[in-house]
């Protein structure tokens, strides 16, 4: 939790992102990532591994929803503000369960995923997008989340993203398997957990950016 209150305060709010760097480096290519709470846990282990190399900032928001990422990342998150690469997910709160039901449909939720790689695309200046898979949940320490719900979207996701040309970083399955000791609640990276999905993003970065 400290360190995790560390990166929300270093967090520098322009009118279009939440810079890592409270000035980005413009030497190195720039990465925007778009993302929940999980991204924000990992921010600043992703951000070390890539010093040297890139810039990473951070949208000033939870992304939250698809419904949310839809409604805004054509919008404030990239006013004014030009990434080379967006990284995105988007999915933990879409299947959250809210009164016993999903937060977003899984029908939805392909929809959302479609008008949001359209959006990005159309962006002026073309980032290049990347699609970050959803991490697993633990049900035995949440009530509210079921990872078979979790395998559901992500699966979603993939075929989405596959079909519209979208490569994907893969951080699932480093955690699978292990996600009580990986993670303080069940969801959330501890920094075992956070080690592990910065040096796989870390590592695939390098190989699509390198095609």
């Amino acid at each position: 939790m400290k360190k995790l209150l560390g990166v929300l305060m270093l967090l520098f709010v322009t009118s279009a992102a939440a810079a890592w760097d409270t000035i980005p480096d413009r030497r190195f290519p720039a990465v925007l990532s778009v993302g929940d709470s999980i991204s924000l846990h990992y921010l600043s282990e992703l951000s070390t591994r890539l010093i040297g190399k890139y810039t990473v900032s951070h949208i000033a928001a939870n992304a939250r929803s698809s419904n949310y990422v839809r409604a805004h990342i054509d919008g404030v998150w990239t006013r004014g503000y030009t990434p080379d690469i967006i990284l995105l997910n988007c999915g933990i709160h879409d299947l959250t369960l809210v009164n016993g039901m999903l937060q977003v449909s899984l029908y939805d939720y392909e929809i959302n995923l479609r008008q949001i790689v359209t959006k990005v695309h159309n962006l002026s200046w073309h980032p290049k997008l990347i699609w970050v898979r959803t991490t697993p949940v633990s049900d035995t320490m949440q009530k509210y989340r079921l990872n078979s719900d979790v395998i559901l979207y992500n699966a979603t996701a993939d075929r989405v993203m596959q079909e519209l040309g979208v490569p994907i970083i893969d951080v699932y399955t480093p955690m699978a398997g292990n996600i009580n000791k990986l993670t303080i609640d069940g969801v959330h990276p501890n920094e075992a957990g956070e080690r592990i999905i910065a040096a796989t993003i870390t590592a695939r970065i390098g190989e699509i950016m390198a095609q």
